[in-house]
């Protein structure tokens, strides 16, 4: 805030008018990492309220098509029937767009970076086979109805009816040594500087912080 106001202050050619803005992008960057940490450990506030998750998604499509690009092709299968839930609709589509990035990553881009090293190669192969498949991502919404023997063997679900927010993509899959990872803070298979790591275990502590639960069906290749 203070650095705001300095450079209300200040002209467009003060010489010390750039290092208060590193200062004041800094201080945004801060703030970005402490709101995805604070979700991870399902500690930030939801503005939560009673809404049909059919119409977040579709409130999302034309921000999920620029940000997938032409390349991919975005279907959405609704149903229709749902009934409304409560629910934080920003923080679901920060949780959606997350997936959607990185499901766009695994299509367009699906290189594994240094720190996984011994499945580099087995990903080059399947990057080969897969390279020209059609590249779609799906967003499918359905009911769900969770019994006491699924919440018996999945910690934290609770059982009855439930709302379905099915993603997925044609990209390369991942291999057990991501999937053991994949919602830990700050685990990336990414170069250094291109990922931060945080996005899918933000979505993690939202998903479970709203009283949900997320699930993974992953098979290279697929």
């Amino acid at each position: 805030g203070c650095g705001g106001l300095l450079l209300e202050e200040l002209h467009e050619d003060d010489p010390v008018r750039a290092d208060i803005q590193k200062i004041t992008t800094a201080g945004e960057r801060a703030a970005t990492l402490t709101k995805q940490l604070l979700a991870f450990s399902r500690r930030q506030v939801l503005k939560v309220a009673r809404q049909n998750v059919n119409h977040i998604v579709r409130d999302m499509e034309s921000l999920l098509r620029r940000t997938l690009g032409e390349d991919v092709e975005l279907m959405t299968r609704l149903d229709l029937s749902l009934p409304p839930i409560d629910v934080d609709a920003d923080q679901l589509q920060q949780v959606v767009l997350h997936l959607a990035i990185n499901a766009r990553e695994a299509m367009i881009d699906p290189r594994i970076g240094a720190q996984l090293p011994d499945v580099r190669d087995e990903m080059e192969q399947w990057r080969l086979k897969i390279a020209d498949r059609p590249k779609q991502l799906v967003i499918e919404t359905a009911g769900a109805a969770i019994d006491a023997a699924f919440c018996a063997k999945h910690v934290g679900v609770r059982p009855g009816p439930h709302v379905m927010i099915a993603i997925r993509d044609t990209g390369i899959g991942m291999p057990r040594e991501v999937r053991e990872h994949l919602f830990e803070p700050c685990f990336t298979t990414k170069e250094v500087g291109r990922g931060s790591g945080l996005g899918l275990s933000t979505g993690y502590g939202i998903v479970k912080q709203m009283g949900g639960y997320i699930a993974l069906e992953r098979e290279l290749g697929e």
